[in-house]
């Protein structure tokens, strides 16, 4: 039987922390979108929960398929959470995205104007 090894818990640790960051911004950026303070697709509820069931699905197709195969403790757990970080980590990028496709140049011209300086 094979255990987890230091470096397997770390690596697990590691993934769990960076999922829940990434979550966590996602969510809150998604919330001030709903309520009109940051920019979100007209979309954005139905691609919420779209991504969400193939994600999971991914996920639980993956665990079934590797403890089927006798494979390390270890490595079921970490590729159970990659399609979770893979999506928390697109979904923050593009979320992110958006505000500066949409504030980027409004933005540096308002510092501009508010320093006096000139370009």
């Amino acid at each position: 039987m094979t255990y987890f090894t230091p470096y397997d818990l770390m690596r697990l640790g590691w993934a769990g922390a960076c999922l829940t960051a990434d979550s966590q911004q996602v969510i809150a950026m998604r919330m001030l979108g709903f309520g009109g303070y940051w920019p979100v697709a007209k979309d954005e509820g139905q691609r919420m929960v779209n991504e969400k069931a193939s994600a999971f699905t991914e996920a639980v197709l993956t665990n079934f398929y590797l403890t089927l195969s006798g494979d390390a403790p270890g490595r079921i757990a970490s590729e159970t959470f990659a399609p979770l970080s893979r999506a928390a980590r697109d979904n923050r990028i593009r979320l992110s995205g958006r505000l500066m496709e949409t504030t980027g140049p409004a933005l540096s011209e308002h510092r501009v104007a508010r320093n006096g300086a000139s370009s």
